[in-house]
C-alpha cells in the first residue's frame, strides 16, 4: 500500500499543496524507530522517547490492560511504548493527517497488529465502558494546550482502570496546576521528571480501589 493510500487520499501528499504551500514528508529517529511526518502534525521530539520508556516500564509491572494515547500526532510516543512493552494500544487524534501517519508508522514499524488508530476527540472515539491500564498524552504542541491538558485529565479519570497511570507532558511551570486539577478526576501525582525548558513528564495514578 502506498503512502497516499495509507495517509488518506483526501490529504495532499508531499509535493502537493496544503493550502497553497508544498507539503514535504520528513522522517526522524525516535528511539529505535523511524517516524514519518510533515509540518501539518507536531514534529517528533526525540527526548520524548523517555515518555515511551517510562510507559513500558510501568506496564511491565502492571496488571493486564491495553494502552491509550490521546493527541497522538504521528504516533511516535505510543508506538515506541508498544515496541518496548508489547502491549496493544488505541491511538486517538482529531486530525486525519495525524491518524494517517500514525497508521503508516505502525505499519512501517511492524506493529500494526498491536495498534488501533481512531480519528476523533476522545469523547467521539472511545466508548464509555472502555478502560485502559495506561494513558499517554502530550497536548503541549497543540493550540489550546492548557484546555487540552485539563481534557486529558478528564479522559484519564473516566477511562483508566483502578491502579492505572497517566503519563502526561506538561509545559514549564504547569505542574502545580495539574496537581491541583487532578484531584477532581480521582488522580494523584506520584512522580515527575523535569526537562528544563521542554517541560515535565508527570505520572498520575488512579487509586487501586477506585
Amino acid at each position: 500500500m502506498d503512502l497516499h493510500t495509507r495517509i488518506g487520499a483526501s490529504n495532499p501528499l508531499p509535493g502537493e499543496t496544503w493550502p497553497g504551500r508544498a507539503v514535504t514528508r520528513r522522517t526522524r529517529g525516535f528511539g529505535h524507530l523511524t517516524i514519518a511526518y510533515d509540518d501539518r502534525v507536531p514534529r517528533p521530539e526525540p527526548w520524548l522517547a523517555e515518555q515511551s520508556r517510562w510507559a513500558a516500564d510501568i506496564v511491565a509491572r502492571s496488571t493486564d490492560g491495553d494502552l491509550l494515547e490521546t493527541c497522538c500526532g504521528a504516533g511516535q510516543v505510543g508506538l515506541l511504548a508498544v515496541a518496548l512493552g508489547q502491549r496493544p494500544i488505541v491511538q486517538v487524534d482529531a486530525c486525519p493527517v495525524a491518524c494517517g501517519y500514525a497508521r503508516a508508522n505502525a505499519d512501517d514499524a511492524g506493529l500494526a497488529g498491536l495498534v488501533e488508530v481512531r480519528r476523533g476527540t476522545p469523547c467521539e472515539a472511545l466508548s464509555p465502558a472502555e478502560r485502559f491500564a495506561l494513558m499517554l498524552a502530550d497536548p503541549t504542541p497543540c493550540a489550546g494546550a492548557d484546555e487540552l491538558t485539563m481534557a486529558c485529565l478528564d479522559v484519564a479519570g473516566h477511562h483508566l482502570l483502578p491502579g492505572g497511570s497517566l503519563l502526561l507532558r506538561v509545559g514549564p511551570g504547569r505542574l502545580e496546576v495539574v496537581r491541583r486539577e487532578a484531584a477532581w478526576n480521582d488522580l494523584r501525582v506520584v512522580d515527575a521528571r523535569h526537562f528544563g525548558d521542554q517541560g515535565s513528564l508527570v505520572r498520575l495514578d488512579v487509586p487501586p480501589g477506585s
